[in-house]
C-alpha cells in the first residue's frame, strides 16, 4: 500500500510540471468513479417458461459518472448475452446484465461521460427440439420479443426523462447495443419495423407458409398490441438512435432500410457460432450445437447500411489506428473498406466468440483444462473461457474492450453529435479559471481571471461524491480554501459561477 501511495505522489508531482491537455469528454475517461443503482425495475412481459402466461420483471442497472454537473447526457443501453436461455440452463458461464464484460463495459462508458445501462430482456425458446420448424420458429420469437422489451427500456428512459429525469439523459441520444445475442435483439429492435419484414421465406413454417411471428399474438414492431405482449408506455417512440452490435446478426439485412439508425458492428473472423457474412447460426444451448437458421453478420449489416447511406456519418472518423487496422483488415481480404463503414473484424483466432467476454473461473460451465472424467476437457483452456471460447484470458478480454472503445465512441460521437470537448472546458476558459498549487499541502486558492464572471461558491467532495467541505465566496473572483482536517488523497474541486459549474480534481499531500 505505502509503495503505490509513493507511487501516486510521483505520478501527480510529475503531471504538475507538465503541459496539462484537458481529457476529451466520451472521447476519454474524465471521470474516475462511476456511481451505479442496480436493480431498477423498467418492465414486465409475458415469458416463455410460463407458457406466456405470467409476467417476468425486467430490470436494468445505471452507471452514472460520479460529479458530473451535465443534465443532457447520451445513454448507451447494453444486453447480454447467453443464446436467449437463463445462465446455467444454458451451459454457458454467462447470461446476464452482470457479465463480466457487461460490466466493464457499463463502467467505461461510464467514466467518458455516457449514462450507461445494463438491460435485459425475456429468455425462451426450445434449442434441443428435433424439429427444424420449431428451433427455427422459437428463436425468431425469442429474438423478437426481446426486441419489445429493449424498446421498453428505451421508452421508460424516455418517459423518465420527460418527468423527474431521475438519470438526467438527452432522450434523443440513445444508442442499443448488446454482445452476441444482446447483438441480435438490438438489430431486432430497430430491424423489424414493417409487415413485409415477416414474409421472407426464412421467417415462414416450411409446411403449412405461416409467418413465425403472428402480430395478432405476439404484437407489432413497436411491442404494442398481442396477447402474449403486456403493452406499456402507449405513445411513447422505443426506436433507438444508434446501434452497436458486437458479434451479433440479423435474420436478414434486407429488412434494414434507409430509415435505419447507423449501426456499428464489431465481430470476430472466427466466431464458430455467428457468422460474420452469411451463414447458418448455431447456438450452443441446452441441447448442445445445433444449427438453426441462416443469419447475416456484421460484414454484411455493414455494408447494406453503407449502401443505403444510414453509416455515411461514420466517414468523418479517420486517421486514427483503429479505422486504420479496421480498413487494412478489409483489405486483405479483398475488400473496399469504404463499403463497409462502421465494421470492425477481430481478428484474434483462438477467442473469435465474444472476444471481450471473461468468466468466473469457479463457475462450473467454464471450459477448464483439467476434468477428470473427460467430458469437457478442452487442451490448453485458460479457466476464464467457454466451450466457444476456450482460450480467453481476462487480459485478451480487456483488451479487446479496448477496441471497442477506440473503434466505436468516436462514431459514438459522431452520429449523435455530441461534443466533444474536455469537460467544462468552455466555462473554464470563458472563466480564465486557475487552480493551484496541485498538489497542495495546506490550500488551494481558485482564481477567476474574468471580472465578469465571478465565483459563487466552492466545494470539495471525496471520490465517493461526499462532500466534505463547502464555501460561500460571495462572488469574488478569488479565494482560498483551506485543507482543515482532510486526510491524504485526491478530491473534486467543484467551482461555481452563474452560468455553470467546473469541475477538477486537487490533490492534498
Amino acid at each position: 500500500m505505502k509503495t503505490r501511495f509513493l507511487h501516486l505522489l510521483s505520478l501527480i508531482a510529475f503531471c504538475a510540471i507538465c503541459v496539462q491537455l484537458p481529457a476529451q469528454r466520451y472521447l476519454e475517461e474524465v471521470f474516475t468513479d462511476v456511481t451505479v443503482t442496480e436493480d431498477v425495475y423498467f418492465s414486465a412481459n409475458y415469458g416463455f417458461f410460463t407458457g406466456f402466461m405470467a409476467l417476468d420483471s425486467l430490470y436494468m442497472d445505471v452507471y452514472e459518472p460520479m460529479g458530473d454537473t451535465e443534465s443532457d447526457r447520451p445513454v448507451i443501453i447494453m444486453m447480454h448475452p447467453g443464446s436467449f436461455l437463463p445462465k446455467g440452463t444454458n451451459t454457458l458461464p454467462f447470461g446476464n446484465r452482470k457479465d463480466s464484460c457487461i460490466i466493464e463495459m457499463c463502467m467505461q462508458f461510464a467514466k467518458r461521460g455516457f449514462v450507461a445501462v445494463a438491460g435485459t430482456y425475456r429468455l425462451g425458446w426450445n434449442p434441443a427440439s428435433t424439429d427444424q420448424d420449431t428451433r427455427a420458429g422459437t428463436i425468431i420469437a425469442a429474438t423478437v420479443l426481446a426486441s419489445y422489451d429493449a424498446k421498453n427500456c428505451i421508452k421508460f428512459l424516455r418517459d423518465n426523462a420527460a418527468g423527474s429525469n431521475t438519470y438526467r439523459i438527452d432522450p434523443n441520444k440513445i444508442v442499443l447495443g448488446g454482445t452476441n445475442s444482446g447483438g441480435y435483439v438490438a438489430m431486432a429492435a430497430d430491424g423489424f419495423d414493417e409487415p413485409s419484414d415477416l414474409s421472407l421465406l426464412k421467417f415462414r413454417h416450411s409446411m403449412t407458409g405461416e409467418s413465425y411471428i403472428d402480430t395478432l399474438l405476439h404484437g407489432n414492431f413497436n411491442g404494442v398490441g398481442g396477447s402474449v405482449n403486456n403493452e406499456q408506455f402507449a405513445g411513447i417512440d422505443g426506436q433507438p438512435n444508434m446501434l452497436l452490435n458486437l458479434g451479433g446478426a440479423t435474420g436478414d439485412s434486407s429488412v434494414m432500410n434507409a430509415s435505419d439508425v447507423p449501426v456499428v458492428s464489431i465481430c470476430g473472423k472466427n466466431d464458430p457460432l455467428t457468422p460474420d457474412s452469411v451463414g447458418i447460426v448455431v447456438v450452443s444451448g441446452a441441447g448442445g450445437v445445433l444449427p438453426v437458421i441462416e443469419v447475416h453478420g456484421g460484414m454484411v449489416i455493414s455494408r447494406h447500411a453503407t449502401s443505403l447511406g444510414i453509416n455515411s456519418v461514420f466517414s468523418s472518423v479517420t486517421g486514427d489506428v483503429y479505422t486504420q487496422k479496421a480498413e487494412a483488415y478489409m483489405q486483405a481480404r479483398g475488400h473496399d473498406p469504404a463499403l463497409y463503414q462502421g465494421y470492425y473484424e477481430i481478428q484474434d483466432p483462438a477467442t473469435g466468440y465474444e472476444s471481450w467476454g471473461w468468466y468466473d473461473p469457479s463457475d462450473p460451465n467454464v471450459a477448464q483444462g483439467t476434468d477428470p472424467a473427460g467430458t469437457n476437457y478442452v487442451p490448453g483452456a485458460t479457466g476464464f473461457g467457454s466451450r466457444a471460447n476456450p482460450f480467453q484470458t481476462k487480459e485478451k478480454a480487456l483488451a479487446h474492450i479496448d477496441t471497442v472503445m477506440g473503434f466505436f465512441i468516436p462514431r459514438a460521437v459522431a452520429a449523435l453529435g455530441l461534443n466533444a470537448t474536455s469537460i467544462d472546458e468552455d466555462l473554464r476558459v470563458e472563466a480564465a479559471l486557475d487552480v493551484f498549487p496541485n498538489p497542495a499541502t495546506e490550500s488551494i486558492r481558485v482564481q477567476a481571471g474574468n471580472p465578469m464572471m465571478p465565483i459563487t461558491g466552492i466545494s470539495l467532495m471525496d471520490m465517493t461524491g461526499r462532500m466534505v467541505k463547502s464555501v460561500d465566496v460571495s462572488r469574488t473572483n478569488a479565494h482560498e480554501i483551506s485543507r482543515g482536517g482532510l486526510a491524504d488523497g485526491l478530491y473534486l474541486l467543484k467551482v461555481d459561477f452563474a452560468e455553470g459549474s467546473v469541475m477538477t480534481k486537487v490533490f492534498f499531500k
